[in-house]
């Protein structure tokens, strides 16, 4: 036993000795004088051969954590360290210099008493060997209490990682004018530009961490690894009191190194390594969303630092700290677009969107806003893991974030439109990144939860739900994107199937009384509010009326009368085609319709709604309703209304008015219009190509009175317009093959023209007479036609 011993204590002794031999051989070489040293005894004349030129430097230069201490030699002189630091600090220092420099430092490290001044000496040093920062900084832990760091004081470990961090970025600072990080994949964390932001500095820590833990797995030095992961484990922070959002950058570098290394080296980790960063990043995240020790500072940072690190790193185990702390951070740290634009309405004097303004530009230039992508696939790959009642969660969190966005939004575009204040332009960026990440959010949520082998089913609420996000942010949409399409399509098509969803999906549509009310957030300084002048509103409404045809059948009646009906006669006189179009389009799948449950209050609600969509149609014909709109609704109208409806009768007899009233206007603008009638344009000739249209399509008991209504027209209209319209409807009988109407129109058609005719000839013969017997031939035609 004695004799073991004392083996392996000359074992020790020599290598102790060869690596004082080693040191003072390198300093002689590299001009560094040490002024005293330890005597050695040696128990064995066997010497072992010295330490192999290509030994790592991690070797000879293991921090007290990973090997045990060994006995502290005499300080140096002053003039040895900075002899040192010289050759460290030199352009081009020759690696013997470097490694008897370092090694200087590192074996006097326990008994050096260094003061603020060397700090400055010290620090350009770090980037040129950045796999030894956690050795190098071990030398000076009396140094780290007197560093201002910009945040809370922190244990020695941490602060150790945090002051290489800063090293690394003061080094690279003094050596270039744009100095930006030696590993290109985390360039864009690092970057000047944004020295004064916690969150950059920290994330240094990531790419020190990754080169330290990438020198230990290419070392095969694993043993290494696990230390630094304990270290910063959950267990050491909670009893050390660690500020964690070092600790959180720390082991995402760890997890980035790992997932590099097993790809370079094809190296198969334990699935407990890679356990004990994730566990690090779970307990931060925790802290971040459920602590309040925190305050708000503390608390941004480590949302910030939790969803940037989990961009580097790769995927990590799913986790529901980790997926909501990931959804704080994106919606309020990198797309914070409602809190600016809350900001920019405050005040209408203009002071409040200059303030917007900078504070946008300034988010634009930000590392956060540059992420948000990369954050929103960690979202939806977290998300796609977590369990039912997490997913509601995050869903109503993202569906509230979109309705504070478009209540902003409305009041912003509302106050600043008219204003010219460039405040719009600005906050387009983010508005556009915001809306990428709803959509592919929504898409991932109808991947997982509106799929019929999904383990829920088809679920209503969810395609309710991603609907109503995405009639909030369709003002921001500027192109449809393939998730966006698919979303939709798998949302309409539960929509279609189910009467309930069909239902909430109406209720969430603002009422008339909400639309045409201005919003809370405004003051328009006793302006009057005009819905037709809000276009963030309008989008939504037009995103509500392009989906509504597709589940129309399935909405009840009392809903489409009180509140869908109202919307539809609101927006039919908007000056915008799009949405005009729209109204029209939902009239008329709401009047093909048919349900079997509810059909006579179905056609009783058609007939009722029928007259106030004319009227309001033809009011608003030719000024701003399309005549594609109108004509496709009162085709559906004649053709899916009981035979002889009133509303029908009262569609015609409109029509014809209307055709009145646009040939007297147009007869008076322009005296060649009958001249010129085939290739006319006028709204005069398309109402009369629609009635002459609706010959072959009422039902056979409204048939007559058309043909009366018609006669009357044309037998009003000057000579040269009734040959005009005569010869179109011998055309149109002609070309038609009902064998039906076809006989009766031809023998109208021949009463119609005799008519015409003789009331020519009556017109030139009594053209001198007095107003009484023009009296007569009027009463004469009346009766003729009252015949046809």
């Amino acid at each position: 036993m004695q004799a073991g011993a004392f083996v392996c204590g000359s074992l020790v002794c020599q290598l102790l000795r060869c690596l004082f031999s080693r040191v003072l051989s390198s300093l002689r070489r590299g001009g560094v004088v040490i002024v005293a040293s330890v005597p050695i005894p040696i128990r064995t004349p066997a010497m072992p051969p010295p330490a192999p030129a290509g030994t790592p430097l991690a070797d000879l230069l293991e921090p007290a954590t990973f090997a045990p201490p060994a006995p502290a030699p005499p300080p140096p002189t002053p003039a040895a360290i900075l002899s040192a630091w010289s050759h460290l600090r030199s352009a081009a220092p020759s690696p013997a210099a470097t490694l008897a420099a370092l090694e200087t430092l590192h074996l006097h490290r326990r008994s050096l008493r260094l003061s603020s001044a060397h700090l400055e000496l010290l620090l350009p040093l770090l980037p040129l060997h950045p796999r030894l920062v956690s050795p190098l900084l071990a030398t000076c832990p009396r140094l780290l209490l007197n560093y201002s760091l910009p945040f809370a004081p922190l244990p020695l470990a941490p602060r150790l990682l945090l002051l290489g961090t800063l090293a690394t970025a003061k080094g690279s600072k003094n050596s270039t004018s744009n100095g930006t990080s030696g590993s290109p994949s985390t360039g864009n964390l690092g970057s000047d530009h944004g020295s004064d932001d916690p969150v950059v500095s920290v994330s240094r820590i990531l790419e020190n961490m990754e080169r330290l833990v990438s020198g230990f797995v290419g070392s095969r030095m694993m043993r290494k690894v696990q230390v630094l992961f304990e270290v910063i484990s959950p267990e050491k922070c909670e009893s050390e009191g660690y500020v964690l959002f070092p600790a959180v950058m720390a082991a995402c570098g760890g997890l980035r190194a790992l997932r590099v290394a097993s790809v370079r080296h094809r190296l198969d980790f334990a699935p407990k390594l890679k356990e004990a960063p994730e566990r690090t990043i779970c307990f931060a995240a925790r802290r971040a969303t459920v602590d309040e020790r925190y305050d708000d500072d503390q608390r941004h940072v480590l949302l910030q630092c939790v969803a940037l690190g989990l961009t580097q790193c790769g995927p990590v185990a799913p986790n529901d700290s980790v997926l909501r702390c990931v959804l704080m951070a994106l919606l309020e740290e990198l797309l914070p677009l409602p809190r600016l634009l809350r900001i920019s309405v405050k005040s209408p004097d203009g002071n409040s969107a200059e303030l917007a303004k900078n504070q946008v530009k300034q988010h634009q230039d930000s590392v956060l806003f540059k992420e948000a992508g990369p954050v929103t696939g960690v979202l939806c790959n977290q998300y796609s893991f977590a369990d039912e009642k997490t997913k509601d969660y995050v869903e109503t969190r993202v569906c509230e974030y979109a309705q504070e966005l478009y209540h902003h939004l409305r009041a912003a575009v509302l106050l600043h439109q008219a204003k010219r204040n460039g405040l719009l332009a600005e906050i387009d960026k983010i508005a556009e990144a915001a809306f990428f990440m709803i959509v592919s959010f929504a898409a991932e949520v109808a991947k997982h939860r509106l799929d019929a082998n999904s383990s829920g089913g088809f679920q209503p609420e969810v395609a309710v739900r991603i609907l109503v996000e995405f009639s909030f942010v369709e003002h921001l949409r500027r192109l449809r994107l393939p998730e966006y399409t698919e979303a939709i399509r798998r949302a309409v098509v539960v929509n279609q199937d189910n009467a309930a969803a069909s239902a909430l999906f109406i209720e969430s549509m603002p009422s008339c009384a909400e639309l045409t009310t201005k919003p809370d957030l405004l003051t328009l300084d006793g302006t009057r509010y005009i819905c037709y002048a809000d276009e963030v509103q309008t989008s939504r409404i037009l995103f509500y009326l392009r989906v509504m045809p597709t589940c129309i059948s399935l909405i009840p009646t009392h809903l489409i009368r009180d509140k869908l009906a109202p919307v539809i006669f609101l927006y039919i006189q908007h000056s915008n085609e799009k949405i005009t179009r729209a109204a029209h389009s939902v009239m008329v799948s709401f009047l093909s319709s048919g349900n079997d449950s509810d059909q006579d209050d179905r056609v009783a609600l058609k007939e009722q709604l029928a007259f106030d969509y004319i009227r309001r149609s033809l009011e608003a014909y030719p000024g701003v309703t399309p005549f594609e709109g109108l004509a496709s609704g009162v085709v559906a109208l004649v053709r899916h209304l009981p035979a002889k409806s009133p509303a029908i009768l009262f569609c015609i007899h409109s029509l014809v008015v209307k055709a009145k009233d646009l040939c007297t206007t147009a007869m008076i603008q322009d005296r060649s219009l009958w001249r010129s009638w085939e290739e006319s344009t006028e709204p005069c000739k398309k109402v009369l190509d629609l009635l002459l249209r609706l010959i072959f399509l009422v039902d056979i008991q409204s048939f007559s009175y058309l043909l009366k209504e018609l006669a009357e027209f044309v037998t009003s209209l000057p000579k040269e317009g009734q040959d005009v319209l005569l010869d179109d409807m011998h055309a149109h009988v002609a070309e038609s093959d009902d064998v039906v109407r076809k006989p009766v129109l031809v023998s109208w058609l021949q009463s119609l023209s005799y008519i015409s005719s003789q009331a020519d000839v009556r017109e030139s013969r009594n053209n001198a007479k007095n107003a009484r017997s023009a009296g007569g031939v009027e009463l004469s035609l009346n009766r003729t036609i009252a015949r046809l």
